[in-house]
C-alpha cells in the first residue's frame, strides 16, 4: 500500500516477489531498476537510456541503504525518481537544451532492428578455420570464432543442445548483425538461437572476470528487460565460465 497524491493506492504482490520481514529479498539492483523503469517510463526518453538511469540510481542508493529496504520502500523511490526527472527537465529547459538522458529511440524486440533467421546476407568477417564442423549453425561458415577458446566451447555446447533447432554466431557491426541498444551504443550478443519450441534464445558469454563491470551490468539488465517485454518468445542467457555446470546446464536452467 502507498499514498499517491491524496489517494491511498494498493496492488497485489506476486508470490515470486513476496518480501520477508527481515533484510532478505529475491530482488537485486537490476530487478528493482527494471521495476522502476516499468512504472516511471518517460515516453520521450529511449528505454535503454532510462533503464540504465534507473539502474545507476538504485546502485548509488544501495551503497547506503540495503536493497531489501529499498524494495520495501520502492514506491517512495519511484516518487523520488519522478521528482528527479522533473527537476532535470526543469533545469534542462532553463538552459535551453534537451534533457541529457539521450536521444536514441530503439526498441527492445526481435525483428524491430531487421533481425531474422534469414540465410541471406550473413558476413562471417573472419571465418572459423578449425577442424570442428557444427551441425546446426545456420550458415556454412561460422564468423569470428577462435578454435579452442572459451566462446568456441560455448558454441559447441549450443550446437550439441537438444533444444536448439539452429543458431548463429552473431558477428558485430555487420549488415546482418543482431543488436540490442544500450544507453550509449549498441550491444551485440555472442549467439542467437532458435529453439525447437519456436522461442528465440539470445546468449551473451562472458568469462568470470568480466561479469561485474559497469558495461556488463548494463548489458545484462538490457537482456533481462528484452526477455520481460517479449511475452515469453525470447529467453536471454548471460552465460559465464564454469557457472552452474557449464553452458549446457545454464541453457537448461534458462529455458526451463
Amino acid at each position: 500500500m502507498d499514498v499517491d497524491g491524496d489517494q491511498v493506492v494498493y496492488s497485489r504482490i506476486d508470490a515470486a516477489a513476496e518480501l520477508a520481514l527481515g533484510d532478505a529479498t529475491d530482488w537485486d539492483v537490476a530487478a528493482l531498476s527494471r521495476w522502476l523503469d516499468r512504472t516511471t517510463r518517460q515516453r520521450d526518453v529511449a528505454q535503454p537510456v532510462f533503464l540504465e538511469f534507473c539502474r545507476r540510481v538504485v546502485e548509488g542508493v544501495a551503497e547506503r541503504i540495503p536493497v531489501a529496504q529499498l524494495v520495501r520502500g520502492k514506491f517512495a523511490l519511484r516518487r523520488a525518481i519522478i521528482a528527479r526527472v522533473s527537476q532535470l527537465r526543469h533545469e534542462a529547459g532553463a538552459r535551453g537544451v534537451q534533457l541529457l538522458l539521450g536521444d536514441i529511440a530503439p526498441v527492445l524486440a526481435l525483428g524491430d532492428n531487421g533481425f531474422s533467421f534469414s540465410k541471406a546476407g550473413y558476413d562471417p568477417r573472419t571465418p572459423y578455420s578449425g577442424p570442428w564442423r557444427p551441425r546446426k549453425h545456420l550458415f556454412s561458415q561460422v564468423g569470428d570464432l577462435k578454435h579452442g577458446g572459451e566462446e568456441f566451447h560455448a558454441a559447441m555446447a549450443i550446437d550439441d543442445h537438444a533444444a536448439v533447432k539452429h543458431w548463429v554466431r552473431n558477428v558485430d557491426r555487420t549488415a546482418w548483425s543482431y543488436a540490442l541498444p544500450t544507453a550509449t551504443d549498441l550491444f551485440y550478443p555472442d549467439f542467437v538461437a532458435e529453439l525447437t519450441d519456436g522461442r528465440k534464445l539470445i546468449i551473451e558469454y562472458k568469462g568470470a572476470d568480466r561479469t561485474d563491470n559497469a558495461d556488463s551490468l548494463e548489458k545484462r539488465n538490457i537482456g533481462a528487460r528484452l526477455q520481460e517485454v517479449s511475452g515469453g518468445s525470447v529467453v536471454f542467457l548471460w552465460a559465464e565460465l564454469d557457472r552452474g555446470g557449464g553452458v549446457a546446464r545454464q541453457i537448461d536452467a534458462a529455458i526451463g
